[in-house]
């Protein structure tokens, strides 16, 4: 059964019967042909109660005037994708509804030039755990960058995925592109010999502790202690190191 079809705007039972928050749209354009506006040319059920309006209240409404807080994304949405829309093909937004405090995933299907459908999916769980997820990302940076001990990330092959301040720091370097110079260069500049050594040494080993003494760049002694864990694939395979110095 195709939901979607123009012959089927009169069927208020077919369209209600769909498990998503439905509408049907003529699509409005300025003089210049551009898509700007949509006209409510019918809705279901589920779709009313996310309007908080009736169906003889939306029918022939502009969506500018039942959304008037989502006016200004919905030019933009429209003019975005108005390529598509003039060949008649289908994509996706994300929208907030302020009057229902819901994010809904809304799959646009264009019909004709001029008219087009929406489904909206309350997507709004999924919006609260990548919103938690970043600010979990957030938290880990900052207590990574703020770290006093230098953490770096080190690829099975000795290269440097990542690197906090601190180990600047600690190997007396200015950037972190100097750091990946000294460290990927085969050839390292005069009086800086020994880093890339330092941060890649035991490439294949998990190190609980491990002192190490080292020059520094004015040829003063340091002692540093370097600790380093594997962090594997499902298959057992070494996908990165996890290494501090201090």
């Amino acid at each position: 059964m195709n939901f979607f079809g123009k012959n089927n705007k009169h069927n208020p039972s077919l369209i209600d019967s769909i498990p998503l928050a439905f509408a049907r749209y003529e699509i409005n354009y300025n003089d210049e042909d551009i898509p700007v506006d949509l006209t409510f040319v019918e809705v279901n059920n589920l779709f009313i109660q996310i309007a908080g309006h009736d169906r003889d209240y939306l029918v022939g409404k502009h969506y500018s005037q039942v959304f008037p807080e989502l006016k200004s994304n919905l030019q933009e949405a429209l003019q975005q994708n108005s390529q598509a829309i003039r060949k008649c093909e289908s994509f996706e937004l994300e929208i907030f509804i302020e009057a229902t405090n819901s994010w809904y995933d809304v799959f646009v299907n264009v019909q004709t030039k001029n008219t087009l459908t929406l489904l909206f999916s309350d997507c709004s769980n999924r919006k609260v755990l990548e919103e938690d997820l970043r600010q979990s990302e957030l938290k880990y940076k900052s207590l990574y960058d703020n770290s006093p001990i230098g953490l770096f990330r080190l690829s099975p092959d000795g290269r440097i995925l990542s690197a906090n301040t601190a180990l600047l720091k600690i190997l007396q370097l200015s950037s972190f592109d100097e750091l990946f110079l000294l460290v990927h260069d085969k050839v390292p500049p005069a009086g800086k010999n020994g880093i890339g050594q330092l941060i890649q040494v035991y490439g294949s080993e998990k190190i609980e502790i491990k002192e190490l003494a080292w020059k520094s760049q004015e040829g003063n002694p340091v002692f540093l202690r370097i600790h380093s864990n594997p962090t594997l694939d499902s298959i057992g395979k070494v996908l990165y190191y996890e290494r501090t110095i201090e």
